[in-house]
């Protein structure tokens, strides 16, 4: 059996100046090993990870699948594009052109203009295509693409995780969870000697989840990836225990929560089953007793204003249709509404029609906050009376923060996280106004009425806005972060908050955290609530009284519901 991964007294540090995560690290991992990582947002799950893919020689690869990887992916794709020539009537990269770089068309025959000008495009994963931008498998010039696709190991692949249908669609328009399967398959199309999986369950419906582990069982126990390692990161134990892990690296132990336990999974199950449990204790965190911000007050019986009102929506792209039949759904004030569906049946487009992120919408009967759209509202008009919490919105505002993405609004010093607090006010990435002592005052109740003064350190009040010494948002956990843009939400007092899958990345005890403060927003009767999620736990625990549940692209069906 080789070794693949060896670290003696190794010390995993983030930020400048360091700050130490795991200490003194010994760890060996050997071909075939099954490896359960696990530990609270901040402890450095997904860092280890990383470093321990580093250690590993060209020759002994590692893949990884992980919200990081996810973020870099759509942000480079989103950089060709703009880039490109191709970009006005010509297809973005799509599913079938990512798994297969080397099949991209020849567009020297329909666009012999641009060809003979001397321009030739960059032939990348990412790469726009140069066909028509409904091009689809009957497109001559994407018939090597369709081949490919729908042939040997990668059109089984894409069949069992229902990719196949969407082979022709662009990847930036794939859901978080279509995101993810499309990068295991791409993964497993290459076998490497290490594949991890860091939090690659979220964003993926049940049925999506247990066929997804099904596969990596039977994939990894064929040849080539039989003598593969895997590495799994996950704050859910259904997510590890259908995938039978041989050795586990429990971290953030010990009073600074930098020392770890590891060894076979025999050995250290029960350490496991402690942490897990204490992770899950009801008393393990309790918000701070905070006043409401607007005082209870005896239920008007008249119907109040209403927020959203689809009437007879239903998004058409050149490949699929997204709510069929039409959906007709309205949201009225001060109401809390939960929307569940399986991966790809429009949850995230629904929130895009909202915020004005998806243009179709404009084509359709949408009133939000009693203007019918397309009236002649701005965004910003929009945005302003919304608090919005997304996994693209994250992606963006890591963007913002990464000190590697180079952008005009870089600071040497970072993006503090009373900064993105304090941005909300402004429907702002990142601060560029001096917030006043009312906004101040606000931002300080609601860091205090969400339990989060471990995460945004205030500055002394009327002062610069970024003294030294506060905390970086991007070296912060993508959990911490997570809790941080919820914050940032709230700040402005909108009329409805929309949160997709908000969940995703926490541990048990940020979980827990972040829906005992949605429960405390419940009680807040001027506040609309839209959380969308996947976890029947998440719906149960917040007992919001209404639920829509969208039909998936096979069944097509819209129901709504109220408890």
């Amino acid at each position: 059996m080789r070794r693949l991964v060896s670290l003696a007294s190794s010390t995993v540090a983030v930020g400048q100046p360091p700050r130490t995560l795991v200490k003194d690290l010994n760890l060996k991992i050997n071909q075939g090993e099954r490896w359960a990582i696990l530990g609270a947002n901040g402890c450095g799950t997904s860092t280890t990870v990383g470093y321990i893919g580093r250690q590993l020689s060209e020759k002994h690869d590692a893949a990884f699948i992980s919200f990081e990887h996810h973020r870099k992916l759509l942000r480079d794709e989103s950089k060709q594009f703009q880039e490109s020539r191709f970009t006005v009537v010509h297809k973005r990269a799509t599913v079938a052109s990512y798994l297969f770089p080397e099949l991209y068309p020849d567009g020297s025959t329909l666009f012999p203009e641009l060809y003979q000008a001397g321009y030739t495009p960059e032939q990348s994963r990412l790469s726009p295509i140069p066909v028509p931008y409904d091009a689809g498998k009957e497109h001559p010039s994407l018939a090597e693409l369709e081949h490919a696709t729908c042939t040997g190991q990668a059109g089984w692949l894409l069949n069992e995780l229902e990719l196949l249908d969407l082979r022709h669609q662009p990847v930036h328009g794939l859901s978080t969870g279509e995101g993810r399967k499309l990068m295991l398959v791409q993964c497993l199309l290459a076998p490497s000697s290490l594949l991890v999986l860091d939090e690659a369950f979220d964003g993926l419906d049940e049925r999506s989840r247990h066929k997804l582990q099904e596969l990596i069982q039977s994939v990894l126990q064929t040849e080539p990836w039989h003598q593969s390692a895997l590495a799994m990161i996950t704050h859910r134990h259904e997510d590890y225990e259908g995938l039978a892990p041989s050795h586990a690296l429990l971290l953030g132990q010990g009073e600074d929560n930098t020392e770890y336990t590891l060894g076979e999974w025999g050995a250290v199950q029960a350490d496991v089953a402690t942490y897990f449990e204490s992770q899950h204790q009801e008393n393990h965190w309790s918000p701070p007793a905070v006043a409401p911000l607007v005082p209870s007050t005896e239920a008007s019986l008249e119907p109040r204003d209403p927020l959203i009102e689809f009437n007879q929506v239903s998004i058409r792209y050149p490949t699929s249709v997204v709510f069929q039949p039409p959906l007709s759904w309205t949201v009225r004030e001060g109401e809390k509404w939960v929307v569940a569906g399986s991966n790809g049946s429009g949850k995230s487009t629904l929130l895009e029609i909202v915020t004005g992120e998806n243009v179709l919408a404009y084509q359709q009967d949408v009133t939000l906050f009693g203007r019918r759209k397309g009236s002649g509202e701005s965004v910003w008009e929009i945005k302003q009376q919304l608090g919005e919490i997304s996994t693209e919105f994250h992606m963006n505002y890591i963007d913002f923060a990464d000190p590697s993405v180079r952008t005009f609004a870089n600071k040497p010093s970072g993006v503090s996280t009373w900064e993105v607090v304090c941005s909300g006010f402004f429907d702002s990435m990142g601060l560029y106004e001096a917030v006043n002592l009312n906004q101040e005052d606000t931002a300080r109740e609601w860091v205090q009425r969400l339990g989060i003064c471990d995460l945004v350190t205030a500055p002394a009040r009327g002062a610069k806005p970024n003294p030294p010494g506060l905390q970086n948002f991007f070296h912060l956990s993508h959990g911490e972060q997570k809790l941080v843009l919820l914050c940032r939400a709230m700040v402005k007092g909108p009329r409805l908050l929309l949160l997709d899958e908000p969940t995703h990345g926490l541990s048990g005890h940020n979980r827990h955290r972040l829906l005992h403060a949605l429960c405390s927003l419940a009680k807040e009767p001027d506040v609309a609530i839209v959380y969308v999620t996947h976890r029947s736990d998440e719906v149960a625990a917040l007992e919001f009284e209404n639920v829509l549940q969208l039909g998936d692209r096979t069944t097509g069906h819209c129901i709504t519901t109220a408890n």
